[in-house]
């Protein structure tokens, strides 16, 4: 099912809630599906949605922490081989 399928059947209603339940949960899940879900009538969905969300967000967070550390680690190495 693609994303545009998953948005037109779940404003439709015509998708069971354990469906619902594992896209929130699914770290593959597309963001602004994610914000979508956040406002499910359901508090499980928004929960997972919600959580999934801030999952990701720390996941980039600790992307870029690693990377600024790698490049300064670089900058560092350059500094004093000069």
């Amino acid at each position: 099912m693609t994303i545009k399928e998953f948005k037109m059947q779940y404003a439709l209603g015509t998708l069971s809630t354990c469906l619902i339940l594992e896209v929130a949960d699914s770290p593959n899940t597309p963001i602004d599906v994610l914000r979508m879900l956040s406002t499910d009538e359901y508090w499980e969905i928004r929960k997972y949605a919600t959580d999934n969300i801030t999952s990701i967000r720390m996941r980039k967070i600790k992307a870029i922490a690693i990377i600024a550390s790698i490049i300064g680690l670089i900058v560092a190495n350059i500094w004093v081989t000069v």
